[in-house]
């Protein structure tokens, strides 16, 4: 069986459009202009609808955070977001495994792990591979110790 991996990223922010229409452009029109502006996102996840809005939520580099949010100043009436919030205190741990998706149970053993820890999962995402659980930057090490435990890597 192929093995586990545990990765960690630090150096970034957490960006949140609070109560954004539900309507088909408007991450085009976000996220179109960050990458006109040479902004990389890393990390992108979304609330359900509810009333016709969502909350968009994604996480950069901290050295992108500046120029993100001077452009999402200027199109934040356009989008109609009621808020932009943002925390630099976030880091990302990430759990990757080459069959993540047919193998149950990966993201509930993380899930619980990071739990019993009492580390909370502000974001989470996944791809094919990896589940990105986006938490306090203060609890990074501690997470990613406890997941290399569970998932026998120390």
């Amino acid at each position: 069986m192929a093995e586990f991996q545990i990765q960690s990223l630090k150096d970034i922010s957490k960006v949140t459009l609070v109560s954004v229409p539900d309507l088909p452009g408007i991450a085009a029109r976000i996220f179109g202009s960050l990458w006109s502006h040479g902004v990389n996102v890393q990390l992108i996840t979304s609330s359900s609808s509810t009333s016709g809005k969502v909350n968009i939520t994604f996480v950069l580099s901290k050295k992108d955070l500046k120029y993100a949010m001077f452009e999402l100043k200027k199109i934040r009436e356009d989008i109609k977001a009621q808020e932009v919030s943002i925390d630099p205190e976030v880091a990302l741990v990430t759990v990757t495994h080459p069959q993540l998706s047919q193998t149950p149970g990966i993201a509930g053993r993380a899930f619980d792990i990071l739990a019993s820890h009492n580390i909370n999962i502000q974001a989470v995402s996944t791809s094919m591979t990896c589940l990105h659980c986006l938490i306090a930057k203060n609890q990074l090490e501690l997470a990613a110790q406890a997941l290399q435990k569970e998932f026998g890597l120390i």
